[in-house]
């Protein structure tokens, strides 16, 4: 499998919106920083395979490799960065 296979794989098991997305990131334990490329929950979620991770609502960097990112991941990430999922927060008294 493509390393492009392999991301898009791992977003689509997130789910299909934005709701779906962040339930699933919660039930992983997951959190992360807003208005952050390389720290939001869905880099957090993909680095944890794949290394350093830049995600942007139009391109997730991985390596040297661009990859679109999809339509229910750009919802949430537009959701998440108006802190509409307080809970995928991370908490900055607790370090990691």
């Amino acid at each position: 499998m493509s390393l492009t296979t392999d991301v898009m794989d791992r977003l689509t098991e997130l789910g299909d919106s934005a709701n779906e997305i962040a339930e699933a990131l919660e039930d992983k334990g997951i959190t992360g920083v807003p208005q952050s490329d390389c720290a939001c929950p869905i880099a957090v979620y993909l680095s944890s395979d794949f290394g350093a991770v830049q995600v942007g609502d139009e391109v997730i960097t991985i390596q040297e490799l661009r990859i679109p990112t999809p339509a229910a991941v750009t919802e949430f990430i537009y959701a998440f960065d108006q802190e509409e999922f307080p809970e995928l927060i991370s908490d900055p008294e607790v370090e990691s």
